[in-house]
């Protein structure tokens, strides 16, 4: 649909201009494959987001767990507008097979969700790999606080650049405006000149005529 396509090219901008060394690449053609890949210089990352007006079902959880392990990816679970069955607001889980998911429901429709799951998703697995520590007893309740303030943060500035843009194009209609009116006023001055010297040109044609008129008598 044309509005499932508008979300889809404001999640891949939104992940290109936060995470610039990374690749967001749509996968959701794509059997097994999740709804997004993010391709880092160390691993990858299998993003899904759901937008259900109804808890995501545990059927939803076992695909996303099964393209996880298919594919060998961390992976990122999003639902923006409802809960996911047996999982709280922020779970982090860690698969048999090593790979780290990470959970966050009901987020809201801003996206804002994605940035601040991907960068808890990083940390968990830098993390593991430097300190081989059991990333499952990290305080979710203290990065929820975290993610709430940074919401705050990120809704304050996609108004700001919002208004910025606003501004930025109203200057713009302003000085094109200012550039048409200054074009317009060189073609009329233009226009003055060849009157004048039109005008001129006819004033001494008419005297040189006289002249000549009064040498024949």
């Amino acid at each position: 649909s044309i509005k499932g396509k508008i979300s889809e090219n404001i999640i891949e901008t939104i992940v290109s201009n936060f995470f610039k060394e990374d690749t967001i690449v749509n996968t959701s053609k794509e059997p097994m494959k999740g709804d997004y890949q993010l391709i880092t210089k160390n691993y990858n990352i299998l993003i899904e987001v759901k937008n259900y007006k109804n808890p995501v079902n545990q059927l939803e959880v076992d695909k996303f767990i099964r393209d996880v392990k298919h594919n060998k990816m961390h992976g990122i679970f999003i639902s923006t507008t409802s809960n996911i069955v047996k999982k709280s607001l922020l779970e982090i889980e860690e698969l048999p097979s090593g790979e780290i998911t990470v959970y966050i429901s009901n987020t809201g429709v801003t996206n804002d969700s994605i940035i601040y799951g991907i960068i808890l998703l990083k940390e968990l697995i830098n993390k593991k790999v430097s300190d081989k520590c059991d990333i499952t007893r990290i305080d979710t309740g203290l990065i929820l606080e975290n993610i709430e303030k940074f919401s705050e943060i990120y809704k304050y500035v996609c108004n700001l650049t919002k208004n910025i843009n606003t501004i930025k194009n109203n200057i713009t209609d302003n000085l094109q405006l200012l550039y048409n009116d200054s074009y317009k006023c060189e073609l009329q001055i233009q226009t003055l000149f060849k009157n004048i010297k039109l005008e001129i040109q006819t004033e001494l044609n008419k005297i040189d005529s006289n002249i000549k008129l009064i040498e024949k008598y």
